[in-house]
């Protein structure tokens, strides 16, 4: 295309294949290790909507309570039939080996979120810089690069415009009703 770039210059090229970054590559062998965890996992469930309000529920049983109860029925044999006590001793095993990993995994959960965001933010922040910049340098005429490239920029941050509110129409003033004409 004329004009879009310089004299004496090109378009950029564009490799052939999607590269593959430093990052990705970083990422790779956790992502291969979050995998492994979750089928070592005996009996994970995955969220089904079905249970949901099952658990939301019964979720919230003290696990004092749940201890005490277990311990009851395990000493009860009339109890058996209610809960299995093998299966139950189980569950709570389960939950007190589980609960500390899953706090680690959440905690980082939380911070991969977190650095992501601020990553984002500090990313953002320096493009609507550089988007500021490049529309001072469109305004010459003369630069019809910068001004395709503010073109593009604008296309894709798909905003009216930075902090622009549309102007809320103020409500009509209500009119005192005119009580109708009395034919006496």
């Amino acid at each position: 295309m004329p004009g879009l770039y310089p004299p004496g210059s090109s378009p950029p090229e564009v490799p052939a294949s999607p590269t593959v970054t430093a990052f990705q590559q970083i990422a790779e062998p956790f992502l291969k290790e979050v995998d492994g965890m979750t089928a070592a996992i005996p009996d994970l469930q995955m969220h089904h909507p079905a249970i949901t309000p099952f658990v939301r529920k019964h979720q919230n049983v003290p696990n004092d309570f749940l201890s005490t109860t277990v311990a009851i029925v395990e000493q009860t044999p009339t109890l058996h039939g209610v809960m299995e006590p093998a299966a139950s001793r189980s569950d709570l095993q389960y939950i007190d080996a589980f609960k500390p990993l899953l706090a680690r995994v959440g905690a980082l959960y939380d911070a991969l979120q977190y650095t992501i965001r601020a990553k984002k933010a500090s990313l953002g922040f320096a493009a609507l810089q550089t988007y500021a910049v490049a529309k001072g340098f469109a305004r010459n005429p003369g630069d019809t690069v910068t001004a395709t490239h503010v073109a593009n920029m604008q296309r894709d941050l798909k905003r009216k415009g930075i902090g622009r509110k549309k102007a809320i129409p103020s409500p009509a003033t209500p009119q005192t009703p005119v009580p109708p004409a009395s034919h006496a």
